[in-house]
């Protein structure tokens, strides 16, 4: 009899693993904030490419909309280091960035007010300082003010630092080059636009005698004194290994230990005067992880810890459309590059675009953030330090009164969150999560393919296994 009761200790034992391992068993978290982490909401949008972005295109625009983009970037990436703002289309007659042979979405200035009406966002005004003069660039940002399209946010040119562009190389042979050249510019922006925020281009990780020079030539350099900001992108690869349940946390460890790196990074060789600005970030590197869940849990974790770094001011994951199929956010019957001035499009949302849109969503409302603090939190990957099953961010009002919470459950079990200690409202609760283990590393996975919960709680909301869940007040 003794034996018996043994095995059917050791039978039940082996069930409640494999509950746990297949999220079928809830582990009770407290949800609190750090209060030393509140500090104000970071701007956060889809980052743009005009070049293969229809701006008429309502159904995206409405898509834009309804996720809360809050800001974009015109006319994109490398193309505006190309781009003439009279004509809202690149240099054909002198165009290295290839997208002159692209069929023409050209976007005037009236057009992008109203793009930016449509979609209510603001947008950064990349400015083409490669091929153009100081005084042609004043005249458009004053152009592009006197249409009504708010000139808040300046970014003087993309990726600078780029030594595979000779063009680049020809105009800045050393990263001095920029920054004296560039002194000059954010003079005469400031003097005509003097509320605009301008940014000099910045780095968050060298690899090269060139980047591993540019922060210390460009934005310690005094010249560069006058400028508000630094972009910096953020493009970390990931390794290409099988995605076995045993490198799930593995790899989605690798989210804290680059916002960790970039962190520190810029610390210490970006001068504190200079707020940060994160126009463009994705992932790139092992195939299987494209178009996954398990890529919009990777990029879940990286918007919800970059807010951690008191100095980033926008965040803009890359892209809402563009030609890089690692990218996109939103994609349509033709794909996510829809033809020229197509009137058709059904628009849906990638796995990665759908998370950015609960994350967004979910912090629309606040004026602050602050850290969320689970405990317990269960470690995702022990050779990474800090990393977490659980991440998230707490939406505050002006007052400082929590109305929100996102998160991230990096992990396979299911949590029954305690939230009253950050909400004191009625809430609701709304998540998405694949329906097996399976549809995690499942590429092309649909919308429609994931569970949407969506419902009212109380002080205890359940969490499902690698969902990402936004609990708003009513």
């Amino acid at each position: 009899q003794r034996r018996v009761h043994g095995r059917l200790f050791v039978m039940l034992c082996v069930a409640v693993l494999c509950a746990l391992v297949l999220g079928s068993v809830a582990l009770p978290v407290a949800v609190t904030i750090n209060t030393s982490s509140v500090r104000a909401r970071p701007l956060f949008g889809y980052g743009n490419e005009f070049v293969f972005q229809n701006n008429n295109d309502t159904g995206l625009n409405r898509e834009l909309a309804s996720a809360h983009s809050q800001i974009g970037r015109f006319p994109g990436g490398t193309p505006s280091d190309y781009w003439l703002w009279s004509e809202g289309w690149v240099n054909i007659s002198s165009d290295e960035s290839g997208c002159s042979k692209l069929p023409r979405r050209a976007t005037t200035v009236a057009e992008l007010r109203e793009y930016l009406v449509a979609t209510g966002q603001e947008t950064i005004l990349v400015v083409n300082q490669l091929q153009t003069n100081l005084s042609y660039q004043v005249a458009g940002l004053q152009a592009f003010a006197a249409a009504g399209v708010r000139a808040g946010h300046v970014e003087l040119g993309n990726e600078m630092y780029d030594a595979t562009r000779p063009d680049v190389l020809a105009m800045y042979p050393q990263p001095r080059d920029y920054a004296v050249r560039m002194a000059d510019w954010t003079r005469a922006i400031r003097q005509q636009l003097p509320d605009s925020k301008i940014a000099l281009v910045g780095l968050a990780n060298d690899w090269d005698n060139r980047t591993r020079a540019w922060n210390s030539e460009v934005l310690q350099n005094p010249v560069s004194a006058g400028a508000d900001a630094a972009t910096i992108h953020l493009y970390p690869g990931l390794p290409s290994t099988p995605l076995t349940p045993d490198n799930l946390p593995k790899l989605l460890g690798l989210a804290f230990s680059n916002w960790a790196g970039y962190w520190s990074y810029t610390d210490q060789t970006i001068p504190s005067k200079f707020r940060l600005w994160v126009t463009e970030w994705g992932t790139w590197g092992n195939t299987l992880v494209l178009n996954t869940w398990l890529q919009g849990l990777w990029h879940a974790a990286m918007v919800l810890l970059l807010p951690r770094i008191p100095r980033i001011d926008i965040i803009l994951p890359y892209c809402a459309v563009c030609g890089d199929s690692n990218m996109p956010s939103f994609t349509s019957q033709y794909g996510p590059i829809e033809p020229v001035n197509a009137t058709n499009a059904t628009w849906t949302h990638t796995p990665s675009g759908l998370i950015y849109a609960q994350i967004f969503s979910g912090l629309a409302a606040s004026t602050n953030i602050g850290t969320a603090i689970f405990s317990p939190n269960p470690v995702l990957d022990p050779t990474v330090p800090g990393s977490a099953q659980l991440v998230g961010l707490v939406g505050l009002d002006s007052e400082h009164a929590a109305t929100s919470l996102v998160v991230a459950n990096l992990g396979g079990s299911v949590f029954d969150l305690d939230v009253s200690g950050v909400l004191s409202c009625a809430a609701v609760l709304d998540a998405y999560s694949p329906a097996t283990a399976a549809d995690v590393t499942r590429q092309g996975i649909t919308q429609d393919q994931l569970v949407h919960t969506h419902t009212s709680v109380g002080t205890i909301a359940s969490l499902p296994a690698y969902a990402v869940a936004s609990l708003s007040c009513l």
